[in-house]
């Protein structure tokens, strides 16, 4: 099993997301995302530490928007926009190469890419929506080839802008 960070994408996200996986359903080397597995993720708990539970409260809701698909060796993506970034900052996983992200498909073969860089060229312009980011969650999954995008359990859920219980408690004790 593996866990890890992710903000889910709203439905409306998830509903423009799959007119990008349409477009790419002809493509048998590439297996699409299921709707209920689209994500960004964020990282693994040992490489956010506790800013989950003790920075991302403090934080405001904040916008994200989902300007365009674009591609990585392995996967087909829609880019997320940078204010993503606040999640990680000031962890391991704060680095310029950090490029959060939704993952809409994945290779299952090496293949060309010539015919998918031209319809990802085709589908550049496809704006697929925005969300405000107002909690993320620390989800379980299994990791292997034979169980690839199973639902995930969710272990916990932050919200952003809102101080848990606990700590309001332990602040008016004192």
């Amino acid at each position: 099993m593996l866990e890890g960070w992710i903000v889910e994408p709203s439905p409306q996200v998830k509903a423009a997301a799959a007119t990008i996986q349409e477009s790419l359903r002809r493509f048998e080397w590439l297996e699409l995302v299921p709707e209920h597995f689209l994500h960004v993720w964020l990282g693994v708990p040992e490489r956010l530490g506790e800013s989950p539970q003790k920075r991302w409260p403090e934080l405001e809701p904040f916008e994200i928007g989902y300007p365009r698909p674009n591609c990585f060796h392995n996967a087909v993506v829609v880019e997320v926009t940078q204010p993503m970034r606040r999640l990680v900052a000031g962890t391991q996983n704060d680095l310029p190469e950090f490029l959060p992200h939704m993952t809409v498909a994945v290779t299952r073969v090496e293949h060309p890419a010539g015919e998918l860089r031209d319809t990802l060229t085709e589908l550049r312009e496809i704006d697929v929506g925005a969300q405000t980011v107002g909690e993320a969650k620390l989800v379980r999954f299994p990791a292997a080839q034979s169980t690839l995008f199973q639902p995930w359990e969710v272990v916990e859920t932050v919200r952003l802008g809102v101080v848990p219980r606990h700590v309001v408690d332990g602040l008016l004790r004192r």
